[in-house]
C-alpha cells in the first residue's frame, strides 16, 4: 500500500507542477500580448500625432505662400503704368519679396500662354517658365478664386522636386497673368 500512495503522491506532485508551469506560461503569454497591444496603440497614437503635426505644418506653409501670391495684386500696382506692366519694376518687387522669405525658390509672373513676364530671380527672367498648361488653365478659369497646386516636378530655380503654386492676377492696365511660386517639395 505504501508504494501506491507514494506513486499517487509523485503523480500528484508532477501534475501540480505541470499545471503551475502551464499557468506561468499562460500568464507570461498574456502579459506579452497585452504589452504588444499597448505598444501598438502607443505607436499608432504617436504616428497619428506626427501626421497631424505634418499636415498642420504643410497647411501653414501653403497658406503663407497663398497669402504672398494674393498680396501680389496690390504689390504689383506700382509696376503698372500707361504702357502696361513694367517688367523691371515688377522684377524689383518680386525680388524684394523673394529676399524676405524662405518658402519658395522663385516667384514668376507669366502670361496666359506661359511666357515669362517677370520673375524674382534674374536668371529665370530670361527663359520661359514651362509651367504645365493645365495649371495655368485652372488658375485662369472663372471659378478659380484660390491658389492652384501642380503635381511634383523638377523646379527650374532649385533643381529639386518642387510644386508650383499658381494664382491668377488681374491688374488694371496689365494683361491677364498668373503668379507662380516654385516651392521645394521638402518644405
Amino acid at each position: 500500500m505504501r508504494s501506491i500512495s507514494l506513486r499517487r503522491l509523485l503523480a500528484l506532485t508532477w501534475t501540480t507542477a505541470a499545471v503551475l508551469v502551464l499557468a506561468v506560461i499562460a500568464a507570461t503569454l498574456a502579459l506579452i500580448d497585452a504589452s504588444r497591444q499597448e505598444a501598438l496603440r502607443n505607436a499608432d497614437n504617436q504616428v497619428s500625432r506626427l501626421v497631424v503635426a505634418a499636415e498642420t505644418d504643410i497647411n501653414r506653409n501653403l497658406m503663407s505662400v497663398d497669402l504672398i501670391l494674393a498680396g501680389l495684386q496690390a504689390d504689383l500696382q506700382a509696376a503698372v503704368g500707361a504702357g502696361g506692366l513694367d517688367n523691371a519694376a515688377a522684377h524689383r518687387i518680386l525680388a524684394a519679396l523673394q529676399d524676405r522669405q524662405l518658402m519658395f525658390a522663385d516667384l514668376t509672373l507669366v502670361d496666359e500662354s506661359g511666357k515669362t513676364l517677370s520673375s524674382a530671380l534674374s536668371a529665370s527672367r530670361r527663359a520661359d517658365f514651362g509651367a504645365p498648361p493645365e495649371l495655368l488653365a485652372r488658375a485662369r478659369s472663372p471659378g478659380a478664386l484660390v491658389m492652384q497646386v501642380s503635381g511634383p516636378l523638377i523646379g527650374r530655380a532649385s533643381g529639386e522636386r518642387s510644386l508650383l503654386l499658381a494664382r491668377a492676377l488681374d491688374l488694371p492696365g496689365a494683361p491677364p497673368m498668373v503668379a507662380l511660386a516654385e516651392v521645394p517639395a521638402s518644405l
